[in-house]
């Protein structure tokens, strides 16, 4: 599948649906003072056919602030965006080789990684800890 005609179809669309919405919201305002409810709002054809979900989508989900879940698992991407490091920085502190940080705790699978988040977030947490401490003394 062609990334550019999903894009394409996007901003196609985009007036479309952002009409839809602003309608939507002054129906909502309106009907706020009278019994009906505002009208559902559908996503255009376009959007909804694309078949997987785009880079910006899958980010979200893998930046710290919104994901909360500790036990899911993060690929080394988005580890790196939980992070906000780079893939080939993460891997060096994976392996230890950062002075002054220890080894991030991780599952190797050939040259696959996985970590938990929850674990990654613990990892910081230790590690800002020690930091904070090595700055007192």
């Amino acid at each position: 599948m062609n990334p550019d005609l999903n894009y394409s179809a996007f901003l196609a669309a985009l007036p479309a649906l952002v009409a839809a919405q602003v309608s939507a919201h002054l129906a909502g305002l309106e009907g706020a003072n009278s019994d009906s409810s505002p009208a559902q709002v559908s996503a255009p054809p376009a959007l909804t056919d694309a078949g997987r979900p785009g880079r910006r989508q899958l980010a979200g989900l893998r930046e710290g602030g919104r994901g909360t879940d500790p036990n899911e698992i993060l690929d080394l991407k988005g580890a790196a965006m939980v992070l906000g490091v780079s893939k080939a920085h993460l891997s060096k502190m994976l392996s230890g080789l950062i002075p002054g940080l220890p080894r991030i705790p991780h599952v190797r699978a050939g040259r696959s990684v996985r970590v938990r988040r929850g674990t990654l977030l613990e990892w910081f947490r230790q590690a800002e800890l020690e930091s904070a401490r090595g700055l007192t003394q």
